[in-house]
């Protein structure tokens, strides 16, 4: 299991930065080994007001590990799921690109998003698509919690 640092920082308006950060990479056994740099990210914020999640920024340097839905999963744990209404993020990178090539097949926005890694992670982990958009070319997503907790 990889090893996370989660800072958690109140700032004003009952907003809460919430940043997760690893130096792990994977071996080629898929055993995680410490290295000297930060090789996976993910940047968020949580309003207490309104229940929102917002995704600033993830990266995870190897990917297909789930390292960014164990990341993910981290982030929501410490906040609290019933807490959690909705999440908001910008697809970008790898989830862009796996956004648009599903996007060109399927022609839903629903069915591209839910075709991302984080798509893929946020249904694991207990949230649907709410709403997306692609009007920027930066796709949009807010997701919403399956269950009410």
């Amino acid at each position: 299991m990889i090893g996370f640092f989660i800072h958690d920082n109140h700032a004003i308006h009952l907003v809460i930065q919430l940043n997760n950060k690893a130096k792990q990479i994977f071996d080629s056994n898929g055993i995680p080994k410490n290295g000297k740099f930060r090789k996976s990210y993910l940047y968020s914020s949580f309003n207490e007001n309104s229940g929102e999640l917002y995704i600033q920024k993830m990266a995870a340097l190897q990917s297909g590990n789930a390292t960014g839905k164990e990341m993910l999963s981290q982030v929501i744990e410490k906040i609290g799921y019933s807490k959690i209404k909705t999440a908001k993020a910008e697809l970008a990178q790898i989830n862009k690109e796996a956004f648009d090539n599903a996007y060109k097949k399927s022609g839903n926005l629903i069915d591209a998003v839910n075709n991302t890694p984080l798509g893929k992670s946020m249904r694991d982990l207990g949230f649907k698509v709410k709403l997306a958009e692609n009007t920027s070319g930066m796709p949009k997503v807010i997701f919403e919690r399956k269950y009410d907790a």
